[in-house]
């Protein structure tokens, strides 16, 4: 084996597959894999003895893992709701006349309660699974209200968390309100409920069930916004619950503040997580007592931040609009409402698209590709070469991983603008006379005509086919070269972990030994015995009680693996490290007859580790993380609006994929452009797979795929057409009636350079794991319009 692994690497490094084709779409690949390195269930945690004191940073884990587990049973819940379409839309509502046979009337019921019951069930896990969730959030404030906890370094990990199932709760409230058709797919169930109900032997369990139901979906108190108030309320009995909400506040701001996040829903989940925690503070409608959380100091940042952002994309075709959705709060008056001007100018510049933000984005782009390609060439080059392994210093690495991180921090800062201006678009539908100056024309489902196909503007599709074509083209980039780098990332993060724990931690552990702080050095003792990789023989167990001399001389040598930590280690390590180097520690509050654990200089190499290591997630999971990064399938998606219109479906004209496509078609620039609005439908179709599990809304998007690649496929090949016959009419001319006539008209007769010579290039292209040759078919079309022609 040692001796074919040579011949292999220089098969893979100096025979070229390369087409020569222009790289104008996002490759997809035959098969797809998960590395497996990210997991949320910390399996390995318990392997490890973190248990001193009353700290156990394990089982602490373990705990987490059930947090993660209830996040994931609520994401099927969001997908199941998001996607819900109404049975009760379908059926014709049966009436029954007086005199129709009881035995009839019973089977059409009987029919009806077999068709909704399904349903029913859905809606039966969705109210248990809010009263779980809703619980464990209690539970979960509860646990930072306890004295003792109360003085502890909280966990980053856990406020994260909390976090997250806020957010959950959030959109399963959202989604709750905006499905109306639930409400009446339940009604027509009730119904048959009780027409049938003697024939049926649980008759008592179902109209309990159908009781608490009604409650659920239709409670008088609280017709809107019941989950969220349900959070609400539960905490009216946890003692210091507002301390909490308030450092929930600070971590959120702290996370926005300082960029600590890298996926484009990362950042609006912090903003939607912002807004209800105000609702949460606040007193309750109606009501004298709680406190007003708008004029507290420490959540008075959040009102500016409203008025620099109030609308925050949801999920699809849904938004949130702050100055609406905080009206249940006691505190939010029409003076705080009316200084949210979401139609501002200043408001208006932040969420579209202009040409200074293009021209900002084609310069970042131009920048990066340059940087990343140089990195590339250089990698190429080291791994051409025998025994390359030693050839990668810690330089590069560093390097790779840096560029890496920077290019996801690229490709979710324009996804997120992408996504921003559309939630702005959903909030500002066009008013009446520019529909119907646009050609609108008020046919069923013109709402989503007046915020999709008639709400952008020529030079706003043409800037948002450029931003997309953009982030398409630095996504296929990185994909395509995922193979060349991840190695040298991993090297990075196995190495950089290594250099804490051989070097960094030496010093703080022989002052923790002298001290006799025993806790202190015990904890960086279990992190060295977590995350340390020694060579064979050279295992440091006490280096650190030699004096300061001899541990300045120690050479730490450990192994240089391209192999990274568990996601388990990297969580571990960086909780104990906050433990000891948070400002909050006992250790480090210092005093007049008090020494700190950690030096300040030692303390700031540590949180700057410890922040850095916040990343190391989304590098072990690239292939995930790159994916949500690129990921536009909420410009196809419209299930607010068809819930909203009681429309089927829409036609292909109000698809954004498609408006964006056609516009390529006829504009007079980025015809290399014109396949990557169609990726929007990869995407779609993947996320229909793989997270909202509906095979129904797989085959919609083929069905429109393959009516938008016909017409595709009619207009390019008019085009191409006819800019060939222009260009041969041109040839034709006589040159002495040309020279004549630039005289008269100078360059009138000049047909500009091909746009079409990068699209022709192009063989095939792959849409939902199909293969298309778009040359064949291309020039078919075209022999069409010539014969036509000719004749």
């Amino acid at each position: 084996m040692s001796k074919l692994l040579p011949d292999v690497q220089k098969l893979d490094h100096k025979i070229s597959v390369d087409t020569g084709a222009p790289n104008i779409e996002v490759p997809n690949e035959a098969v797809t894999y998960d590395s497996g390195w990210k997991t949320n269930e910390y399996l390995s945690a318990p392997a490890f003895e973190t248990k001193f004191g009353n700290e156990d940073f394990s089982a602490e884990l373990k705990e987490f893992s059930k947090v993660w587990s209830v996040i994931k049973e609520g994401n099927k819940l969001v997908a199941m709701l998001y996607t819900f379409r109404s049975c009760s839309q379908a059926l014709k509502d049966v009436q029954v006349a007086a005199n129709t046979p009881q035995d009839v009337k019973q089977d059409i019921y009987q029919k009806e309660f077999k068709i909704f019951r399904p349903e029913v069930v859905k809606l039966c896990v969705l109210m248990r699974f809010h009263e779980r969730a809703t619980e464990l959030f209690k539970r979960l404030i509860q646990s930072l209200t306890k004295p003792e906890k109360r003085k502890e370094i909280h966990s980053q990990l856990k406020l994260d968390l909390v976090v997250k199932l806020l957010d959950l709760l959030i959109k399963l409230d959202k989604l709750k309100d905006m499905k109306s058709n639930l409400v009446n797919d339940f009604a027509r169930y009730k119904r048959a409920i009780q027409l049938i109900g003697a024939s049926l032997s649980n008759k008592k369990d179902l109209e309990a069930e159908v009781f608490q139901l009604q409650a659920f979906l239709c409670s008088p108190a609280h017709s809107h916004g019941l989950i969220i108030w349900t959070a609400k309320n539960k905490l009216k009995d946890v003692r210091n619950s507002d301390d909490v909400i308030f450092l929930l506040l600070e971590h959120c701001k702290d996370a926005l503040e300082t960029h600590r996040y890298l996926l484009p829903d990362e950042e609006h989940m912090h903003l939607r997580v912002i807004m209800y925690l105000m609702y949460i503070l606040d007193a309750e409608k109606g009501s004298q007592k709680g406190i007003n959380a708008f004029r507290e100091s420490r959540a008075r940042f959040a009102l500016s931040l409203f008025k620099h952002q109030p609308i925050i994309p949801l999920l699809g075709d849904m938004q949130i609009q702050i100055k609406y959705d905080l009206n249940e709060c006691q505190n939010w008056t029409d003076q705080l409402r009316e200084s949210i001007d979401d139609t501002s100018p200043k408001v208006m510049e932040f969420y579209m698209i202009s040409t200074k933000k293009r021209v900002e984005i084609r310069a970042e782009y131009s920048s990066y590709t340059s940087k990343f390609s140089s990195l590339i060439n250089k990698v190429r080059a080291i791994k051409g070469q025998t025994n390359f392994t030693e050839r990668i210093d810690e330089k590069l690495c560093a390097k790779t991983f840096n560029t890496l991180k920077e290019g996801l921090a690229l490709l979710s800062k324009w996804n997120s603008q992408i996504r921003m201006q559309a939630a702005y678009k959903c909030a500002h539908p066009i008013g009446d006379e520019k529909y119907k100056a646009a050609g609108g024309t008020g046919q069923k489902g013109h709402e989503y005509e007046r915020v999709v196909r008639f709400a952008y503007t020529k030079e706003e599709l043409s800037t948002l086919v450029d931003v997309i074509g953009m982030l398409k083209g630095l996504g296929s980039l990185l994909q395509k070269s995922e193979t060349i780098f991840i190695d040298l990332c991993w090297r990075f993060i196995h190495d950089k972990m290594q250099d804490f724990v051989h070097g960094m931690l030496t010093r703080p552990m022989r002052k923790a030994y002298k001290a006799k702080r025993n806790q202190i050095l015990r904890i960086m003792k279990i992190m060295r015995e977590i995350c340390g990789d020694y060579i064979p023989g050279a295992e440091m167990a006490e280096d650190y009680k030699q004096v300061k001399k001899d541990i300045l001389e120690i050479e730490h040598k450990f192994p240089k693996r391209f192999t990274p930590p568990t996601v388990d280690q990297v969580v571990l390590m960086r909780r104990m490290m906050n433990y000891i180097c948070s400002d909050r520690a006992e250790g480090n509050k210092g005093g007049m007859f008090k020494k700190r654990d950690l030096k300040k200089e030692w303390q700031d190499d540590w949180i700057k580790l410890y922040n850095e290591a916040f990343f190391f997630q989304y590098l072990l999971n690239f292939k995930e993380s790159l994916r949500e990064s690129m990921d536009l399938s909420y410009l196809w998606y419209r299930e607010f609006y068809l819930n909203m219109t009681k429309q089927p479906q829409f036609p292909i004209d109000m698809s954004m994929p498609w408006i964006l496509t056609k516009s390529v078609i006829h504009g007079a620039q980025m015809k290399e452009n014109i396949i990557y609005p169609m990726e929007i439908y990869n995407d779609a179709a993947e996320l229909a797979l793989s997270f909202l599990d509906q095979r129904y809304l797989f085959d919609e998007i083929e069905a429109e795929v393959n009516l938008a690649f016909d017409q595709l496929l009619i207009h390019l090949s008019r085009e191409v057409f006819i800019y060939f016959k222009t260009l041969a009419g041109s040839i034709l001319i006589d040159s002495e009636f040309a020279t004549a006539y630039e005289r008269f008209k100078a360059g009138s007769l000049r047909v500009p350079v091909s746009r079409y010579t990068t699209l022709m290039s192009q063989r095939t292209v792959r849409l939902l794991g199909r293969v298309v040759n778009l040359q064949v078919l291309l020039a078919q079309h075209v022999l069409n319009n010539f014969r036509k022609n000719v004749e």
